[in-house]
């Protein structure tokens, strides 16, 4: 397998490739970098969604379901079969049973009612801003552990919050702010404006 793009080369490996109990799994001869922020996954699933067919790490499914639920284009962040027309497709995705109910009718909209003091956060590659925050909406609303809610800021440009703590009325996770800021009071919604 290589990585990267037809401008740019990233990263090669090689090993072998296995479908086993309805997954393509990777055992590369090169293991993963413990220290790498995103490691290459190595188990994956098929989902057909319209025409299309996507590769997705099992591990990434909600992540799938986030995407589809934000109404960004899937292709570019997952591996789609063949080249498809630009879009999303219609309907949708088969995924597993137990991720169909990430998958929402109408997006789920509320605000965020409390955060945290922002910290600035290291990581490998990059520097971002993030702080704990809790938002309005809890499972009565249809939200889950892992559903991804975006918000747009006031002077510009989207914050990513990935839901951790989930009750009734109310839902706890981190917001990735980009820069240094307080979020209460802004609108937030599974779909990204």
């Amino acid at each position: 397998m290589v990585i990267g793009s037809e401008f740019a080369f990233y990263d090669q490996n090689y090993g072998e490739v296995v479908w086993q109990d309805d997954r393509l799994k990777l055992f590369p001869a090169i293991e993963n970098d413990e220290n790498n922020d995103k490691p290459f996954p190595t188990e994956y699933i098929l989902i057909t969604w319209d025409t299309r067919l996507y590769l997705v790490p099992f591990d990434g499914v909600i992540d799938f379901c986030n995407t589809v639920n934000s109404g960004r284009i899937v292709h570019g962040e997952f591996f789609v079969r063949g080249n498809e027309p630009k879009g999303n497709p219609t309907g949708k995705p088969d995924v597993p049973e137990e991720f169909k109910f990430y998958l929402l009718e109408q997006p789920i909209e509320g605000k965020i009612i409390a955060a945290e003091k922002t910290q600035e956060v290291r990581k490998r590659s990059s520097i971002q801003w993030e702080a704990p925050v809790t938002i309005d909406k809890g499972s009565r609303d249809g939200v889950m552990s892992g559903m991804m809610f975006y918000a747009t800021v006031p002077e510009g440009g989207t914050v990513w919050i990935t839901l951790t703590n989930v009750t009734a009325t109310e839902s706890t996770g981190m917001a990735v702010i980009g820069q240094k800021s307080q979020p209460v009071d802004w609108k937030v919604s599974t779909r990204m404006r």
